[in-house]
């Protein structure tokens, strides 16, 4: 049998508290999104797990994803990116009201991850090896969630408010082309 973790369990009396919503092995440790924050979880010498909870935003962290330019965070009031070999976050962007609770990275453009808002979708791009903010798009009333890419430039969702949209992108010009 084989796991893709050195624990098989991690719970309150490794220090983990709250809620978990994402998760992401990033240099040598699982980094977890959830409830309190981001936190840490690493090995320690004696064979237990070291948490530390980064306190890098200030309620929930939704997503994590990890690459090689770092490791970026979906949350509460933005997104942020830890670059490789820093010791804390840079922002990417911060939203005064707009949870950030999704993020896909693109299988047919390794330089973007798509991002959905509870009002915008948020493209960031690969420019000069860090990840930015590359264009925001409105969703215009709707519910956005399951960010689904199935072409180099097509995206499905799903709205609560009404039936699943595909967008395609015209990511020249940093916009939808084609809303359906």
């Amino acid at each position: 049998m084989s796991l893709p973790s050195p624990w098989s369990f991690i719970g309150a009396a490794q220090g983990l508290g709250g809620n978990v919503f994402d998760f992401e092995w990033h240099e040598g440790a699982l980094w977890l999104a959830g409830t309190r924050g981001l936190v840490r979880m690493a090995p320690n010498a004696h064979g237990g797990i070291d948490t530390r909870e980064t306190h890098w935003v200030e309620l929930e962290a939704f997503a994590v994803s990890s690459t090689a330019q770092g490791l970026v965070v979906a949350h509460r009031n933005g997104m942020l990116v830890l670059d490789p070999g820093a010791s804390a976050p840079r922002a990417l962007f911060t939203t005064q009201a707009e949870s950030v609770l999704e993020r896909l990275h693109s299988k047919h453009h390794p330089d973007r991850i798509y991002a959905l808002g509870d009002l915008n979708m948020f493209v960031l791009v690969m420019r000069d090896g860090r990840w930015q903010l590359d264009f925001t798009v409105p969703l215009q009333g709707a519910s956005a969630a399951y960010l689904i890419e199935t072409g180099p430039q097509e995206l499905w969702f799903g709205d609560s408010r009404g039936g699943p949209q595909r967008w395609t992108l015209d990511l020249a010009q940093r916009k939808v082309a084609k809303r359906e």
